[in-house]
């Protein structure tokens, strides 16, 4: 049959599905038909006056918001107390009018300085570098770490920043933000608050220039005449740490953190940053989830990282980031574009890791910041528009984020009359349906994507220069390269996954597992390993497990190869026809039933049949199982030869999609940016 004659089919049973009968379970309709504020984004207020009532109102009613992300502000910022009534006020009206709470813990980014208290307090607590001068005659030396940094070189304020690898740095910040909110909120409106929010905090050892067209105020002036070098993080017991650890002493050996080739340089540098991982997540993260854990009824700690997308950048701003995540209650991320094209180019990288430590953890929430930075910043300084936004939201949902904080403007301007009360409402609801679909369903990851990290710890070599892998090893770029495509490949073959690195492995493994890691070996199928790494040791538990190990030349960068490479072990999926690279998905189940995202990354339409597929080894028996045995089998095969639910999370439309006649699958029709939630038939 010629294409052409194809496409009336497909929408004319389209069009029996948009006038089908309503097949979704009865339980779920009241959330999907006016979402709670629950289920709804919070939008970020920073410092702003709430102590009259309409002022939270509008949020609410017109804005269609559930909820705010706040913190203190006025004039020196938590110097002054009646900043703190004003805004122990303003929270009051918050949870009067219903609407959920979170607490932005820092004025502006890097949080850790509380707006410059911490070191006012105690200036030793400053972050430190050890840094590499081969023009001087003692060439390894410690000095504060600031000029040329993250925290001289914000879009907030530029400010001198504590060592976050320091204990007594992360609690004097916790003193004076979290138990100070604690206190001034008292016990029953703090228990009302359901995070604390932590942003961008790192290690202060990369290399930056000033953000071009951007001058923020200094706090804390800058020296000019500061020599840029290359660096790596210091506390003034790390060499008593680094001994305590491995038995030997770092300071022989400074010149390997910083240049080198041999076995015994990579081992001294990934020994090094393993040991700075350690101390960033029980200095800041573990520290700060602990203090939340002391009031089981209050906030717990959530937030997001820096440069999430850059495996390079996670050696020296966090040591591994991955296991930086899983120390927060509800892992979070940064996405600066409303392009929903951006995901199958690239930023599906800045959901990975955040949306991987969630599931690793046990946790089903995960945050994300989101706005239309790149937009509002281009040349263009344009706003994203309703149909942006939903696309932008949907794809992140199809990854497992469920929590959104808001940098969008609410209204436009002259340009963006589009973008008003109404149209950001519109946007609220979107995400609240889908949410009220996909937050109590368990994501469906089977697929493991190996993260590298002592690769890149082994080679990084600290830079002079603003950060590049380009001058960084023929290892580090081919070790990037391969996990680079290897996960673009799965994104445009829509094969959900997920990023472990190898402690997850050893946790998920152990019969003694003592870590963060709550998820289970059944939930997992296979995993890939980029070139150059190894997991040749790893003993996994299910016979039926799949390892994939890239080389160079194996083609693992085209999405249709590597889609016939993890068939047998790949999740529950719809396989589309004709294939398109530009629709997101998400797989997920919840109460006996799969529930498939399908999204349309691009503004183009496209029109198409969805095939159901799963592997053999797959069941459903009290959730989804990869043990090998496929118990259950028949069941999954029949529900691809049954009508599923299709909801639209635009216009909250219920309906059903048929099979087509010869069973080759359902037909789909996506505008562009637009989005469709697909409901299995419960599996008996």
């Amino acid at each position: 049959m010629k294409k052409s004659c194809l496409i009336p089919i497909f929408l004319l049973l389209f069009t029996s599905m948009i006038f089908g009968s309503d097949g979704m379970p009865e339980s779920w309709k009241s959330e999907w038909n006016t979402p709670s504020r629950s289920m709804r984004p919070l939008k970020l207020a920073h410092g702003e006056d709430l102590t009259k009532m309409k002022s939270v109102e509008y949020y609410r009613d017109q804005c269609g918001l559930g909820g705010l992300v706040v913190n203190v502000g006025g004039p020196e910022y938590i110097r002054k107390d009646e900043n703190w009534k004003q805004f122990a006020a303003g929270v009051k009206n918050i949870h009067k009018a219903g609407l959920r709470i979170w607490i932005y813990d820092e004025k502006g980014y890097p949080s850790l300085s509380a707006g410059g208290v911490v070191l006012e307090q105690d200036p030793s607590l400053e972050s430190l570098e050890l840094v590499y001068d081969k023009s001087a005659k003692e060439p390894f030396y410690v000095r504060k770490a600031y000029e040329h940094h993250h925290a001289a070189n914000s879009y907030s304020e530029s400010r001198r920043y504590p060592n976050p690898l320091q204990d007594a740095a992360v609690a004097k910040f916790i003193e004076v933000t979290h138990l100070r909110y604690q206190k001034e909120l008292g016990p029953d409106l703090y228990r009302a608050v359901e995070c604390y929010f932590t942003d961008e905090p790192s290690t202060m050892a990369v290399n930056s220039t000033r953000i071009p067209g951007v001058d923020p105020p200094y706090r804390d002036p800058v020296d000019p005449a500061k020599k840029m070098l290359p660096s790596v993080p210091w506390t003034q017991d790390m060499e008593d740490q680094y001994k305590a650890k491995y038995g030997s002493d770092l300071k022989p050996d400074f010149g390997s953190l910083f240049y080198g080739t041999s076995d015994r340089d990579q081992t001294i540098r990934r020994n090094f940053w393993t040991l700075v991982g350690e101390m960033n997540q029980k200095a800041y993260y573990r520290q700060i989830r602990e203090f939340c854990a002391k009031d089981p009824q209050g906030p717990i700690s959530s937030g997001h990282m820096l440069s999430e997308e850059n495996n390079l950048r996670h050696v020296p701003d966090d040591g591994n980031m991955l296991e930086d995540l899983k120390e927060f209650d509800l892992p979070g991320m940064d996405l600066l574009t409303s392009d929903p094209g951006a995901h199958y180019r690239g930023t599906w990288k800045t959901a990975l890791l955040p949306c991987s430590a969630a599931f690793l953890i046990g946790q089903r929430l995960a945050m994300s910041e989101t706005s239309d930075h790149s937009q509002r910043n281009s040349a263009q300084k344009r706003w994203a528009d309703l149909n942006e936004m939903c696309g932008t939201a949907a794809w992140q949902m199809a990854w497992g984020i469920t929590e959104f904080t808001l940098y969008y403007g609410i209204r436009g301007d002259k340009n963006a009359p589009y973008r008003n009360e109404e149209s950001f409402s519109k946007y609220c609801t979107f995400v609240g349906r889908i949410n009220a679909i996909l937050r109590s369903a368990k994501p469906v990851r089977p697929v493991l994507l190996y993260y590298p990290i002592e690769i890149y710890q082994e080679d990084y070599l600290p830079q002079e220069t603003p950060l590049s892998i380009a001058k960084q090893s023929k290892r580090i770029r081919q070790t990037d390269l391969s996990w680079n495509q290897i996960g673009s490949s799965l994104v445009k073959a829509q094969i959900p996954f997920l990023a472990v690195d190898q402690q997850t492995l050893r946790e998920l493994t152990s019969k003694e597992n003592k870590g963060r890691t709550r998820a289970v070996p059944e939930d997992f199928s296979g995993i890939l390993v980029p070139e150059n790494a190894s997991v040749s040791d790893l003993k996994w538990p299910i016979d039926s497990f799949v390892r994939i190990q890239a080389k160079a030349g194996d083609h693992l960068n085209s999405a249709a190869y590597l889609a016939k490479a993890v068939e047998k072990f790949a999740g529950p999926r719809f396989v589309f026809s004709p294939a398109n690279e530009f629709l997101a998905f998400g797989s997920f189940v919840r109460e006996g039933r799969l529930i498939f995202l399908v999204s349309n990354s691009k503004y183009t339409p496209w029109t198409g049949k969805a095939v159901f597929a799963y592997p053999k080894g797959m069941s459903m028996k009290d959730g989804i199982k990869f043990d090998g045995k496929g118990l259950g089998s028949e069941q999954l095969a029949s529900i691809g030869k049954k009508s599923w639910t299709v909801l639209n999370p635009e216009n909250g439309a219920v309906n059903k999609v048929d099979p087509l006649p010869d069973g080759s699958g359902f037909p789909v029709h996506l505008d562009g940016f637009k989005t469709l939630l697909f409901i299995s038939p419960k599996v008996q």
